[in-house]
């Protein structure tokens, strides 16, 4: 073999670090929190610092790593009200920040859409706490629960 032919096969054989996925961080899971939130309103703007259907505030969006739409600057002004009233990258904001805290906040051995669920609403080092006994958290869950029967 030539040193062309083995710097190819290098280049080909490189590992490459393969995305992380959260197998139980779907499409379903994303929309039943979205509608616990807020009947996942698309059309919400930003209220009290959180924007959008999922209700994210700037700090959770720079703890996810500061998504924007492709070929947005992070550092412009409206790129965190703008993608997080935007489905499609208020997802990928919430992903980020699932990857990075995921954890059993629930304690069944599992990590599934009810821990994200709470890590969402109380933050990654308050999942642990029931949403039942928060105000905001019982009109959550009668929408979260009657959108996972679905």
């Amino acid at each position: 073999m030539n040193v062309l032919t083995i710097l190819m096969l290098f280049c080909f054989l490189k590992p490459i670090k393969p995305e992380i996925y959260l197998s139980n961080l779907n499409a379903t899971c994303l929309r039943c929190i979205c509608v616990g939130l807020t009947n996942c309103n698309v059309l919400r703007g930003c209220e009290n610092e959180y924007c959008g259907p999922f209700y994210i505030s700037r700090i959770y969006w720079a703890d996810a790593g500061k998504v924007v739409f492709p070929d947005d600057n992070p550092n412009r002004e409206n790129s965190f009200s703008d993608c997080a009233s935007d489905y499609p990258c208020a997802s990928k904001i919430i992903t980020n920040y699932m990857i990075k805290y995921a954890k059993d906040c629930n304690d069944d051995n599992v990590i599934d859409c009810s821990d994200y669920a709470a890590i969402h609403l109380n933050g990654f080092a308050n999942c642990d706490v029931k949403l039942e006994s928060l105000s905001h958290g019982r009109d959550f869950l009668s929408r979260y629960n009657q959108c996972k029967l679905y």
